[in-house]
């Protein structure tokens, strides 16, 4: 049933967001038409062609900001509507465990993020890059990771893997956050934005009470210190350390967070 309600998710959040990452490229494309080809438009006016070098700017703007504040409205919306507000009595319904609801969201709203960004540096590159520029990137990217395997050799590939993980599971505790934020705010009878608003600045101040309070005790232990001088030795260890306690720290979050969203929707959802 996960998988089909994940079907779903991908498909009802993929019509508007294919279209709009559409837009997003084909306007790159016209700024670096426009902008780095300006011979292009030789027949026109320089004063006529620097009006509509600026015009084309400035939609591709409006566009980039589009594409940021679309993506989190829409992943926002689809937890919110679906779940806690009048559709939820129709997704409670239905023969799935609260967790399953929340990783139908969780999982597509993750992965539509980062999408969203590499579509955006994407857009960038395509808008500074001509085709020798690709050519030498991708020819340079390759030099890079060979060296990377030269120097390191298992290692290297094993970083790359604990980068992508940290990648993706800070992406989840940013969602995660938003999830249980809303779902707390949805226990009270009245202004539920505003707590659920109240909860998100709550959460965040907590997180980062905890962090810097475990970050001075790892500097009175001399944690840090001693990982420097680890590091300072060129012992290849540290990096995976370093990564490893990043990740389990973050997945430890993301797990109270997914935990408290469950428990709310499972105990004490409040849909009226």
């Amino acid at each position: 049933m996960l998988a089909k309600l994940l079907k779903y998710e991908f498909k009802a959040t993929g019509r508007t967001l294919l279209p709009v990452y559409a837009v997003l490229i084909a306007m790159s494309l016209l700024v670096n038409l426009t902008v780095n080809h300006g011979n292009t438009f030789n027949n026109l006016d320089d004063s006529l062609l620097g009006i509509l070098q600026m015009v084309i700017i400035l939609a591709y703007g409006c566009i980039i900001g589009m594409v940021c504040i679309v993506t989190v409205l829409l992943l926002i919306q689809r937890f919110y509507k679906n779940l806690l507000r009048d559709e939820g009595y129709l997704m409670h319904t239905l023969p799935v465990k609260p967790w399953q609801n929340i990783m139908a969201k969780l999982v597509p709203a993750v992965l539509w993020s980062l999408l969203s960004l590499f579509m955006a540096m994407l857009s960038v590159m395509i808008i500074g890059m001509d085709l020798h520029a690709w050519a030498e990137f991708f020819r340079d990217f390759g030099y890079m990771l060979n060296r990377l395997f030269q120097e390191f050799g298992i290692h290297g590939l094993l970083f790359i893997f604990e980068l992508l993980i940290l990648v993706f599971a800070s992406m989840a505790n940013e969602i995660l956050q938003v999830y249980v934020s809303l779902a707390v705010g949805h226990t009270a009878n009245n202004r539920r934005i505003l707590w659920s608003v109240a909860a998100y600045i709550g959460i965040t101040i907590a997180f980062s009470f905890i962090t810097m309070l475990l970050g001075n005790i790892c500097n009175t232990l001399g944690i840090f210190q001693y990982f420097g001088n680890m590091f300072i030795g060129h012992n290849i260890a540290v990096v995976h350390y370093v990564m490893l306690v990043s990740i389990a720290f973050i997945m430890l979050v993301n797990t109270v967070f997914f935990g408290g969203a469950n428990y709310i929707l499972k105990r004490k959802l409040n849909l009226e």
